[in-house]
């Protein structure tokens, strides 16, 4: 993979300062909403890199799971991993910030709805992969190389791979936890760049999502995201 960025205009590079400024600061939510809602050539370009915004904040989620809509979560999701990535340097930092900014993105998409106990509930299948999609046409658009387009679109698509794993799987779609997963998991990785890097990545991409979540559900979660960290810890 080459280093070689696409050429941006003016407008777009003003656009994306102003994102990355937003996106790692400590009020990511309240900066963006009032930026987006009142710098109209900040929205206009971003609206025109990446239609999807509108979408994510016009997108309820009726879950147990959720109390934001699309957006909103995107946005409280990025103040958690930078809470989470203040040891890392600028350039991990931004990787990650943009990574929970793009995780959901394709989640309007996705989209589908049935009654639950007679009350609609929201699903969105696939849209790991549906957003994956969208970093990679955008991602470049806004200044990312071949390298970090490809990091970045590999860790949305795998944001959610927690929720697959299972010490003792009892459905068809759920995956072994062990040693030898985490294993092959990590040499996948290592094609996108260091696998255990991407990895530790990762475990916090997971803790940050959950707590963009409903709080009063995530503990479990997050405590099986520590226990499988606890085992690539003593396999690394």
């Amino acid at each position: 993979m080459t280093n070689k960025r696409t050429p941006m205009s003016e407008a777009t590079k003003a656009c994306v300062a102003k994102l990355n400024e937003i996106l790692l600061s400590d009020n990511v939510c309240e900066r963006f909403i009032g930026e987006y809602a009142h710098n109209a050539p900040f929205r206009e370009e971003l609206l025109n890199i990446l239609p999807e915004t509108e979408q994510c904040f016009n997108q309820p989620q009726r879950t147990v799971w959720h109390i934001y809509n699309v957006m909103e979560h995107i946005l409280h999701s990025v103040e958690e991993i930078n809470k989470l990535s203040r040891d890392l340097e600028y350039s991990q930092r931004l990787l990650l910030a943009y990574t929970m900014f793009f995780h959901d993105m394709g989640k309007p998409m996705c989209h589908s709805t049935k009654l639950v106990n007679g009350k609609p509930s929201d699903s969105f299948l696939f849209h790991n992969k549906a957003s994956e999609q969208i970093a990679l046409r955008a991602l470049p658009q806004m200044g990312f190389d071949e390298s970090e387009t490809a990091q970045i679109a590999k860790l949305v698509k795998e944001h959610d791979i927690f929720l697959l794993l299972s010490e003792n799987p009892s459905k068809s779609w759920q995956i072994k936890l062990s040693d030898e997963f985490i294993r092959e998991f990590v040499k996948d990785l290592d094609s996108y760049g260091d696998g255990w890097q991407l990895l530790d990545y990762l475990f916090r991409i997971g803790v940050a999502d959950n707590k963009a979540q409903n709080p009063e559900l995530t503990a479990q979660s997050i405590a099986f995201i520590e226990r499988i960290k606890r085992m690539a810890d003593q396999l690394r």
